[in-house]
Parts: structure tokens; sequence; C-alpha cells
């Protein structure tokens, strides 16, 4: 009887035995997930943090982008309101007025051509710049 109830204690160690090894493994195995998902949180938080800098980037481009419009809406009322103010503004005494007929943003007709061709030097050979060089 006392061999029988030895071989049953020894059975049942084994058994307790195998369920603690199961049961380390899996605690281990749980903590090897616990270790993986901590780094796979840490890689989610770098991605989040990626994205919060690429939205704050490409916010910080828009921003450049229409300041840089509000620079050129700025600098063409300037030149607008100069252009206005000098059309307001009186003439001084003695000085003449330029012709209602013609903007005042129109050349002058010229009556020689534009470019300077081989052959097209002044008398002097200059050509109309004071170059004696030839253009073409």
């Amino acid at each position: 009887m006392l061999l029988e109830q030895n071989a049953a204690l020894q059975r049942t160690l084994h058994e307790v035995q195998n369920e603690l090894r199961t049961l380390r493994a899996h605690e281990l195995g749980a903590r090897l997930r616990d270790g993986l998902n901590a780094r796979s949180l840490r890689d989610t938080a770098i991605q989040e943090l990626h994205a919060q800098r690429d939205a704050a980037l490409a916010a910080g481009r828009q921003a450049e982008t229409a300041m840089q419009a509000l620079r050129n809406v700025n600098q063409r009322l300037r030149v607008e309101n100069r252009r206005l103010i000098a059309a307001d503004a009186p003439e001084p005494p003695g000085q003449p007025q330029p012709p209602a007929s013609r903007p005042a943003l129109e050349r002058p007709a010229v009556d020689r051509p534009l470019t300077d061709t081989p052959g097209s030097l002044e008398p002097g050979g200059r050509n109309r710049y004071g170059s004696d060089r030839m253009t073409g």
C-alpha cells in the first residue's frame, strides 16, 4: 500500500511539475508578447509623432504660401496706391502736363528699328547705345 501511495504521489508530483512548466512557459510567452507590444506601442507612438510633424510641416508650408500671396497683393496695392496718389496730386506750377491722348505708360514711337543688326551703326561707327560693338 505504501508503494502504491508513493507511486501515486510521484505521478501527482510529475503532473504538478509539468503543469508548473506549462504555466511558466505561458508566463514567459506573455512577458515576451508584452515586451514586443511595448516596442510596437513605442513604434506606434513614433509613427504618430512623425504624422504630427508631417502635418505641422505641411501647415507651415501652407502658411508660408499664404504669406507670400499676401505679400504679392500688398506689393501690387502699394504700386496701385502710388499711381493713384500721383494721379490725384496737383501738378506744381510750371510743369508741363503729359498729353491726355496717350496713357502715361505708353512709349513714344521710335523712327528707327529697335534691334541693332549688322550695318545699323550710326554715323561715327557707334550704335545707338554708344558702343562701337555691333549686336545682333
